[in-house]
């Protein structure tokens, strides 16, 4: 929904069996409203109010937490709603930043050291293991390294932390982890036509060298709306004005104004 809120296009997406991810809650609305079953929306905001965690936990979606305060919210609003503790539908994982290292475009990075998304996997490692001790309704892991510019084999190297994490999880918790949120961020060669990678380029390459990823011990899910929409898309604008700048010549339109 993020790439594409249009009621429309999500009317098409479910037709075609793909799932929605919301990084907002107009986004979530737009979802909820879409008619997909909420198994198949997933709810990634980093700034979820208290509102939008208790309707996103009533409406049964799979929920990506960002950070330790955001769990310990999540972790007040369970003891307060017992029936929500208790629902078969209660589905939330955790954001990690693997750490490994910014692509091409380190502003669309989110691996870094310092990135803003997700719970630092260096900084935090046990306070991660001993969240999935603590919350027994933890049964997700999400990391996403960029949105465009990052390497195949980086996002891999992300992918293979958030894994190492899956293992060790579930060696201490046997079957906790059933959902495996690998983000999205496959690069788009915006230079032609082509698509390159390709969804089955980049497959062939994850399944070399991440092969957990198709044990099928856990359901993996996948955000690759940009990816989806990035070569369908088009700007159309009107020219308002023309004007001249020592030699250059500028039309105005509305395009990023309007």
């Amino acid at each position: 929904a993020k790439s594409n809120p249009v009621a429309s296009f999500l009317h098409e997406a479910k037709i075609g069996g793909l799932g929605i991810e919301c990084a907002s809650i107009g986004e979530l609305s737009l979802a909820l409203s879409s008619g997909l079953p909420s198994s198949m929306i997933v709810f990634d905001s980093p700034a979820k109010t208290r509102a939008e965690l208790i309707l996103a936990l009533e409406k049964g979606v799979y929920i990506n937490l960002d950070n330790l305060e955001e769990l310990k919210r999540v972790e007040e609003i369970l003891k307060a709603r017992p029936e929500i503790a208790s629902s078969s539908s209660l589905r939330v994982g955790l954001r990690l930043n693997p750490q490994i290292g910014a692509g091409r475009l380190e502003e669309l990075s989110t691996a870094t050291l310092t990135s803003k998304f997700g719970i630092p996997t260096l900084q935090y490692h046990d306070a991660i293991l001993h969240a999935y001790r603590d919350h027994p309704w933890l049964s997700g892991v999400h990391v996403h390294v960029g949105s465009q510019g990052c390497p195949l084999d980086l996002i891999a190297q992300g992918i293979n932390k958030g894994l190492h994490y899956v293992e060790l999880i579930n060696q201490a918790h046997p079957g906790r982890i059933q959902y495996f949120d690998m983000g999205g961020g496959l690069p788009v060669n915006f230079g032609d036509d082509s698509d390159t990678p390709s969804f089955k380029e980049y497959a062939d390459f994850l399944r070399k060298h991440c092969p957990t990823l198709f044990t099928g011990k856990f359901k993996v899910i996948t955000e690759f709306g940009r990816a989806y929409n990035a070569k369908p898309g088009i700007v159309v604008s009107r020219v308002e004005y023309t004007k001249d700048a020592g030699g250059r010549g500028i039309a105005v339109i509305h395009a990023g104004a309007d």
